[in-house]
């Protein structure tokens, strides 16, 4: 294309673009107008934001306000803070020390002092947020979706995982041009690709930052303001994949949040993150690895942490005492399991009239939800369920889990049965040693357990020798559990195939 013809061809592009934009109609979307009406002091700032974008006539920006602002009631900060005995707020900034050291040598010698208790509040963001920190975030984002690594998104990327002024339920800042500045090293000759500048991002922030797994408090601590991740440079794996997405984003990367919330042939739960590259293929990592993490275990589900509301989660039609405790309680999440796991689906007729009903998996020791099914048709179907893990599906009531179901086991190649206990056929049970789940150790006393609508236990065994143990007269066609004396919850549930073999899940 000559200089001549690029140029007519932009006079051609600038002139529709002006005809579009000055016949849009600048007109608050229904949602938009029901989050206005919820901000109560704080209206006028969330209507300035529009208000801004409409003068300037750009309907591209007035449409990502709308987005942010239309989806805004959903998100909050979760704000720690310490409170004395006689329930005054102790006074007291980590910011205003010099070092991280500092500031906690400091908390622990007025601690001593005072008797202390740990205490949080929820701040709506519609209450507190302001013109000013929106506009800043809506402009340095779209200036950052002109760049080479994310002129490839499209909007609907763009708005879910480039646009946030937040990532999860961290303090409130305005902490993208603080970030933008702070990681500005990536980009050195303006032509890297989105996987290259979020691989040299990564680089520096696993250079300083200190994964505090097994020693942080994670009751004191909760989600680190962003400030607060550059001052202290250390925290947990989710303020870890918090910061990245601080890091990403400030960056021109548009990056996920995904978790397991709960791994379902372990203990624990894992977070990571996901940027979307130039072909539009989501690349997960952990630290700088892009592209490289895959869970080396059995998700109970994979999450994704989205900003909008997601219609059809139990958080957009039920109360919050209708829905387990976790991510399930906020409607802006969608299930990404089969971009990392072999699924399948499995349909139950449970005796409830429940509108949801939920799967758990053990881990721990505890059955703990991971997913959900709406009721259709009498029936309830759970969707993209993890292949070789066991599920109970419950009902949650009065902050109970009550379930309604035999365990239902979902081979490594997506076979599903049922494991409806046979009471009336007992079976002898010997259990070997086994590589990775099982020791003996002589002396120690081993109990068995089976399940029927809960654990109950058959009898508790001395080992006398590495060789195993035989329990007599234990149910058939269930799932069981051997717990040691000297258990740290870290055991697996097994079950006995049709040659009397174990097969631990």
């Amino acid at each position: 294309m000559n200089v001549k013809t690029l140029l007519v061809a932009s006079g051609i592009m600038f002139s529709m673009t002006t005809l579009a934009q000055s016949s849009f109609s600048f007109t608050t979307p229904p949602q938009v107008e029901s989050v206005l009406n919820l901000s109560g002091d704080n209206k006028n700032e969330l209507k300035t934001v529009l208000n801004y974008y409409a003068q300037k006539h750009d309907s591209l920006k007035w449409k990502a306000a709308c987005f942010l602002i239309g989806n805004m009631d959903i998100h909050f900060s979760e704000q720690f803070y310490w409170e004395t005995h006689e329930g005054k707020v102790l006074k007291f900034n980590e910011l205003d020390y010099p070092d991280f050291r500092s500031a906690v040598a400091e908390f622990n010698r007025m601690s001593t002092q005072k008797h202390l208790h740990l205490k949080s509040r929820i701040v709506p963001d519609i209450q507190i947020i302001t013109a000013d920190l929106l506009i800043k975030n809506i402009d340095l984002s779209f200036k950052l979706w002109n760049t080479p690594q994310a002129k490839h998104l499209n909007f609907s990327e763009f708005c879910e995982y480039l646009l946030p002024y937040r990532s999860t339920c961290e303090p409130l800042e305005s902490w993208k041009p603080i970030y933008n500045r702070e990681f500005k090293r990536a980009t050195v000759s303006g032509k890297e690709t989105a996987k290259e500048i979020a691989e040299q991002t990564g680089s520096e922030v696993m250079s300083w930052y200190f994964v505090t797994y097994g020693i942080e408090n994670k009751q004191a601590e909760g989600m680190i303001s962003p400030s607060c991740l550059l001052f202290r440079k250390q925290g947990s794996c989710e303020n870890l994949s918090n910061l990245a997405i601080f890091a990403m984003r400030s960056q021109g990367i548009a990056t996920t949040f995904d978790f397991t919330p709960h791994w379902a042939t372990s203990t624990g739960r894992h977070y990571w993150n996901c940027i979307i590259d130039e072909n539009h293929v989501y690349q997960p990592f952990v630290g700088c690895g892009i592209g490289q993490f895959k869970p080396k275990r059995e998700p109970g589900k994979v999450i994704r942490i989205t900003y909008s509301r997601q219609l059809g989660t139990p958080a957009t039609q039920l109360s919050q005492q209708q829905i387990p405790e976790g991510f399930m309680r906020t409607p802006n999440f969608i299930d990404v399991t089969k971009q990392y796991w072999k699924c399948t689906d499995f349909t139950i007729n449970a005796p409830t009239n429940d509108k949801f009903i939920y799967a758990s998996v053990l881990n721990g020791l505890k059955w703990r939800p991971v997913f959900y099914a709406s009721k259709k048709n009498n029936q309830y179907t759970f969707h993209k369920m993890t292949c070789g893990v066991i599920y109970l599906p419950f009902t949650y009531s009065n902050g109970q889990m009550l379930p309604v179901s035999s365990p239902i086991l979902v081979d490594k190649d997506g076979n599903v049965e049922t494991k409806n206990i046979n009471i009336n056929r007992n079976i002898s049970l010997f259990i070997p040693e086994k590589d990775l789940y099982l020791r003996y150790r002589i002396g120690k006393k081993y109990t068995l357990h089976y399940w029927n609508r809960e654990w109950v236990k058959v009898e508790t065994q001395t080992a006398s020798s590495n060789k195993g143990l035989t329990f007599d007269k234990v149910p058939d066609n269930t799932i069981y559990l051997l717990i040691p004396e000297y258990s740290r919850g870290k055991e697996r549930p097994f079950t006995i195939d049709m040659k009397g073999g174990i097969c631990y899940w």
